[in-house]
């Protein structure tokens, strides 16, 4: 059941980049991923589908049996609070299984796509992937002085870098010409 998802992702509260300084010298820690809006202060999880057209979910990331074993294999929470978190997915699109503490759980369902649906007829967050790649190539320029000589294993942040360093280059030689 589990593989009618795409994406299954937890990120915690105080999460952060770490770029290492050249030849040893301090560390930067770089706030991440602020596109996907994660509640502050709680570990946050998400449960989604990656669409090439319209952002929508695949009936399994509604299905209750399945996102009943998603929340109990990532045992996020105590078995009695599974099938209330689950019906609160289904209803609002979010659960909050922090318990009314301060720290908790956050879970959510996320539908990522090339363009939004004219209407969808569940709850559930939408971000575009057009935005993604404009916030990635944003945060490259803005932190690129610390990133510029980092290797990425990650084959879709390589290609991102390998265009703003062809971008890079071509705005150095223009300047040059001038």
């Amino acid at each position: 059941m589990v593989t009618d998802l795409d994406v299954l992702g937890v990120r915690f509260p105080d999460a952060q980049h770490v770029v290492p300084g050249r030849r040893g010298r301090k560390h930067h820690a770089l706030s991440p991923d602020l596109l996907l809006n994660a509640v502050p202060g709680k570990v946050d999880m998400i449960i989604g589908e990656v669409k090439e057209g319209q952002a929508e979910l695949n009936r399994g990331a509604r299905d209750p049996r399945v996102l009943r074993t998603v929340l109990t294999r990532f045992g996020c929470c105590d078995e009695s609070h599974v099938d209330p978190a689950v019906d609160d997915l289904i209803r609002q699109g979010t659960a909050d299984l922090s318990g009314g503490s301060e720290h908790g759980h956050y879970v959510r369902l996320v539908a990522f796509g090339s363009r939004r649906s004219g209407h969808l007829k569940y709850p559930c967050e939408v971000i575009l992937l057009g935005d993604i790649i404009e916030s990635l190539q944003t945060y490259l320029r803005q932190h690129w002085d610390l990133i510029r000589h980092a290797q990425f294993k990650d084959p879709a942040l390589s290609m991102l870098m390998t265009l703003e360093k062809a971008r890079t280059a071509i705005n150095s030689d223009t300047e040059k010409k001038n």
